[in-house]
């Protein structure tokens, strides 16, 4: 068993992902850094798990399990925590009615995003311990995944949180949207002032991305606390050490014993498409605009000049363009001094080909002639 659009579209997300991060380090938007860091967290695993499991289920790479599993518990809580970074950081800034955030405020706002985008999800992973059975599971073309113990406890720590944050993240972005409404007219000077590095574009851009993540992944995340909830209910909690019995364990379940449970086949699809659909739409609504294409010749540029046999100064753009016609160009040091001549002045050969020296200067005055031509 494989997927090949999975592996495709992830290897692809991960490149969609690495792309912006320059621009979006130099704006400083820790929400839009985090939703990339876990966007790129998560297609990492799923395009490495689904290549080293393609049509295999053994215990190949128990390293690599042991540490993806327990990122695999902070992915959902961490894409959802960067929405919601994302949405109060745009109501902040639609609320405010200051002319711009004082430095202290900015640290606050920083130590709470990091709170939330990264503390929360260590948290987490952490804490999964306790409803995990044993190491880990290994599907075939699926690859290495959490074991968790359906019961109260992991209710709370694996299937609650990501809602309760999505919520949340919810509420902020409809006060953005309401207070970017009712502002409307004024929120171009409002986004200036508040010294945000955004524009109204991109204020809509981010609205409307932290928004559509909300649509895909607060429905799924209830959609699976749906499916998790009748089982923890009917199973009461054993006790810590009965959880944990014979823990080096590992389980391997190949295709044929997949294919006995249809909706476990249709759940961990979801769970592996998400990061790459939400790759695919950061990328459309922040990796296509002018700057982003204009940053991306940028990084050719780098690399042609950097390739062996090629001139650092090669394709570079010269200092002074001469217009049309005939022009005295003065080279000054690296600067061009450029005086208009008299076009119809009749020119020597020897002038055009040499130039001409002035005795009483140290420079040399040169008679360029400019022509037009069509290809």
């Amino acid at each position: 068993m494989h997927d090949t659009a999975l592996v495709i579209f992830t290897a692809i997300a991960i490149v969609l992902c690495l792309l912006p991060i320059p621009m979006q380090w130099r704006a400083r938007n820790t929400g839009t850094l985090l939703n990339i860091f876990w966007n790129l967290i998560g297609n990492l695993i799923w395009f490495l798990n689904a290549t080293i499991w393609w049509d295999r289920f053994d215990n190949r790479a128990p390293v690599w399990c042991d540490f993806s599993v327990k990122l695999q518990a902070g992915l959902a809580p961490g894409l959802t925590a960067a929405s919601l970074c994302i949405n109060r950081r745009l109501a902040s800034i639609a609320m405010s009615r200051a002319v711009s955030a004082t430095r202290n405020k900015k640290r606050i706002d920083l130590a709470i995003d990091l709170s939330l985008g990264l503390g929360l999800p260590l948290i987490l992973m952490g804490l999964s311990y306790i409803v995990q059975m044993h190491r880990y599971d290994v599907f075939e073309g699926f690859g290495c995944e959490i074991p968790v113990y359906p019961s109260i406890p992991a209710i709370f720590i694996i299937y609650i949180v990501p809602i309760v944050l999505g919520i949340i993240s919810a509420i902020y972005g409809a006060i953005a949207v309401a207070f970017f409404l009712s502002r409307r007219l004024q929120f171009s000077t409002l986004l200036k002032s508040s010294q945000s590095g955004l524009d109204t574009n991109q204020y809509i851009r981010l609205v409307s991305l932290a928004s559509l993540d909300l649509f895909i992944s607060l429905p799924l995340n209830i959609f699976f606390l749906a499916v998790a909830a009748p089982l923890a209910a009917a199973r009461p909690w054993p006790g810590f050490e009965d959880v944990h019995y014979n823990w080096h364990r590992v389980d391997l379940f190949g295709a044929a014993t997949l294919e006995q449970y249809p909706s476990s086949i249709i759940i961990r699809m979801l769970t592996r498409w998400i990061c790459p659909t939400f790759a695919i739409v950061f990328f459309l609504f922040f990796g296509v605009s002018r700057d982003a294409i204009a940053e991306y010749g940028r990084y050719y540029q780098w690399v042609i000049r950097r390739l062996p046999g090629r001139s650092s100064k090669q394709g570079s753009d010269p200092a002074f363009v001469p217009a049309l016609g005939s022009a005295v160009a003065e080279p000054v040091g690296a600067e061009w001094g450029v005086k208009r001549s008299q076009r119809d002045e009749p020119v020597s050969d020897a002038l055009s080909a040499h130039g001409q020296w002035h005795p009483n200067s140290r420079s040399m005055t040169v008679l360029v002639n400019v022509e037009k031509e069509t290809v």
